[in-house]
């Protein structure tokens, strides 16, 4: 029976056994390719392989992250792998809830359970667009410094005392639509 089991060759069987395999990112990805690449280890080898997500995501890996690694079309030279990250995943997640960020920063945007929507950024957010960018919500709520444009003078208030020339007053009125404390 040495070199069949179950009427199969072992060289089949080892082949299939390894279809799958654990691995870990040993050296980061090629991102400037027409496929996102990354060196991964396992049981002492180092191999290439192409790094794989969902449509409309894209990351680039660091070291040592667990990647799910398969052989395409069951070729061991033709490798393909889904980076995850077990250990550094964002926990916990209440049933129902999603997160999309970086481990490596701790940035991310979180789906809450209740429907609400955060954000939360270690460093700066910035938003771009090459059209207008609409909120509709019923109230909008900031603290800290606003900057309006690139910042400058001082924005008055009803109640704010004024000087014109002279003369001191009080602002009576103003747009019902933007309003401060």
């Amino acid at each position: 029976m040495g070199k069949y089991l179950l009427g199969f060759n072992m060289k089949t069987i080892s082949k299939v056994i390894n279809l799958v395999k654990r691995c870990y990112i040993s050296l980061a990805g090629k991102d400037n390719q027409s496929f996102a690449t990354a060196q991964v280890s396992y049981f002492g080898k180092a191999s290439y392989i192409e790094t794989i997500y969902p449509y409309g995501l894209s990351a680039n890996a660091p070291v040592n992250t667990f990647a799910l690694v398969f052989n395409v079309m069951g070729q061991e030279e033709n490798l393909a792998g889904i980076p995850y990250g077990s250990q550094e995943r964002f926990k916990p997640l209440k049933e129902g809830e999603v997160i999309v960020g970086s481990p490596k920063t701790g940035s991310y945007v979180k789906f809450m359970s209740n429907g609400d929507i955060d954000i939360y950024s270690k460093g700066n957010i910035n938003i771009n667009t090459a059209n207008d960018a609409n909120i509709t919500a019923a109230n909008i709520n900031f603290s800290g410094k606003v900057n309006l444009g690139s910042g400058g003078a001082a924005i008055a208030r009803v109640g704010d005392e004024v000087l014109v020339g002279s003369s001191t007053g009080t602002i009576t009125s103003g747009s019902s639509n933007n309003t401060s404390n």
